[in-house]
């Protein structure tokens, strides 16, 4: 009888005649000499043992895998039946890609002309079941789409190895630390809590695993906190994993809202968040990954009485146990790499229009729309506007379809209404509130306050800003709208049960190149839990 395979912490994928004497047997005596088991098959498959079979329970057992693409990869049919098996676990187990001597275009077009796998796919597809050929260019394209390694950016085979290995004891570190917080009905218990660098400003990167109900506390003091005194309560996934929401005390009145749950990716188990304040620009700001990146922002509250001593960290759940692990806190991202400098290069527009002279009131209309003279932004889907408002309340924004008429879809933005209490975004006049928050007009009353709103089919976001240019420091709404409105161009004011003024009326275009500087389409879209027709907020 066969002895039964070992659990291995790493599955090492490759072509031996390539990669074994030179990369991959060095690569794994440098992981067994930092504690971690990787599988090999040169000393891992006995005499008697079913060497397929050994195989595959091997890759299954395995906490993570490495994919070794070179050259010739392609040619071994064993290799791609690997990779496919890998890549089916991959919700279970990490996979890392390593381009040793090809590029990720390589393996991402692998029957491309002239490309190293060409030749090995014209044999594969005389010879093989053309499903398993399908098969076989699926887990490949798949794969290179995961961010992995790349020989060609290291000086040489030794640093290259020695980054691999970093990355698997930071991925085997990162799962051992991992404690459960049981059903605690949005109670801290701060027994255990973190710190972020500074009072004000920093983030939290954390990987949760559950159903629903993330919830996270950013404190003055790593303390029960009563419940007047002001700390951020963040939730996400709450109400049966429905929406995200955050407060300004513990089980306070919500000051933002999203239609937003917790989204696990095809390649990850547990759902990774991070959660950053910065004291700088006022903003709360809420993502999925492992790091602040304005692609993956889905809540964003700008807080006019920002907590700056807010510095501590703890996470507690609602009616179901939740599984953390992953707990990382940092500085906030600087030069090219923080968000403000991805916001700059998004931003970047052109004027169309100069300011119009134009100035008009609306007198009290209940959010209907004149479209006798509707303005236009540059394209349908893309640009961006700014105006006056002279009002105590409720700024009426509608972009439609149509130069004439409302549309369902189309997009309505009300800043400032209900008593100047409160900012809304609608696919539809007087539809639902897809997202909200507590901000209004800030310029004192029947002051004009200038605003401004940009939306972009490429990158699916709707923003909505104070002053008469984006500034990340001005934003109050960056929305998400997965069923994007692309043709929505036209737009119109109103107001409520006050009148208000218009005046100083601009549009402009977006830069061209805005999806290729920061591509927002990668946030992850709505998922089964998610009501339909659900948007996600920014």
């Amino acid at each position: 009888m066969a002895r039964p395979a070992p659990k291995y912490d790493v599955f090492l994928n490759h072509r031996g005649p390539d990669t074994k004497k030179g990369f991959v047997i060095p690569l794994e005596q440098q992981l067994r000499e930092e504690g971690i088991s990787a599988f090999l098959d040169r000393h891992d498959i006995q005499p008697g043992d079913n060497l397929i079979e050994n195989i595959k329970l091997s890759i299954k057992s395995a906490d993570l895998h490495i994919a070794i693409f070179s050259r010739n990869y392609a040619h071994s049919t064993y290799c791609l039946e690997e990779l496919d098996q890998m890549y089916q676990m991959s919700q279970k187990s990490q996979l890392i890609p390593v381009f040793y001597d090809v590029k990720p275009e390589h393996v991402r077009r692998p029957l491309q002309q002239g490309g190293p796998f060409e030749e090995a796919f014209k044999k594969h597809e005389k010879r093989e079941d053309s499903e398993n050929v399908q098969r076989w260019v699926r887990a490949l394209q798949n794969v290179a789409e995961i961010k992995g390694f790349d020989r060609s950016e290291y000086s040489d085979d030794y640093q290259f190895r020695k980054q691999i290995v970093l990355e698997v004891m930071r991925i085997k570190f990162q799962r051992m630390q991992s404690f459960v917080v049981p059903a605690m009905l949005g109670t801290y218990t701060w027994v255990q809590h973190y710190q972020l660098p500074k009072q004000g400003e920093g983030f939290v990167s954390f990987a949760a695993d559950c159903t629903n109900d993330v919830h996270v506390a950013i404190s003055p003091e790593p303390r029960v906190m009563h419940l007047m005194e002001p700390m951020y309560d963040i939730v996400i996934g709450g109400w049966s994993n429905t929406r995200s929401a955050i407060r300004r005390r513990i089980h306070g009145p919500l000051v933002c809202e999203v239609p937003v749950g917790l989204i696990k990716t095809e390649h990850d188990s547990v759902c990774y968040l991070w959660v950053s304040i910065d004291s700088k620009t006022n903003l709360i700001q809420v993502g999925y990954g492992k790091e602040p990146d304005l692609s993956s922002v889905f809540c964003i509250y700008k807080d006019t009485d920002f907590i700056h001593r807010a510095r501590y960290i703890s996470f507690s759940s609602w009616d179901v146990p939740v599984t953390y692990s992953a707990v990382s806190v940092a500085s906030l991202p600087s030069g090219e790499d923080s968000i403000e400098h991805m916001f700059q290069h998004m931003m970047e527009i052109t004027i169309t229009k100069e300011p119009s002279d134009l100035r008009f009131t609306v007198p009290p209309k209940l959010g209907a729309y004149n479209w006798a003279r509707p303005f236009q932004l540059p394209e349908p889907g893309r640009g961006f506007l700014s105006f006056g408002a002279q009002c105590f309340s409720d700024v009426h924004i509608a972009i439609s379809s149509k130069p004439d008429r409302e549309t369902d879809p189309m997009y309505e933005i009300v800043v400032g209404g209900w008593s100047n209490t409160k900012s809304i975004i609608r696919r539809r006049a007087k539809g639902p509130d897809l997202w909200f928050a507590d901000v209004g007009l800030i310029e004192p009353q029947n002051a004009v306050n200038y605003l401004w709103v940009c939306i972009d089919k490429q990158t699916e976001v709707i923003m909505v800003g104070h002053g008469k240019e984006p500034d990340l420091s001005s934003v109050f709404c960056i929305y998400k709208d997965t069923d994007f409105i692309r043709e929505a161009r036209y737009v119109s004011f109103s107001s409520f049960d006050v009148p208000v003024t218009y005046s100083a009326i601009s549009v402009a275009s977006l830069k061209s190149s805005t999806s290729e500087v920061t591509d927002l389409s990668a946030v992850p879209s709505s998922s089964a839990n998610l009501p339909k027709h659900s948007c996600q907020v920014m």
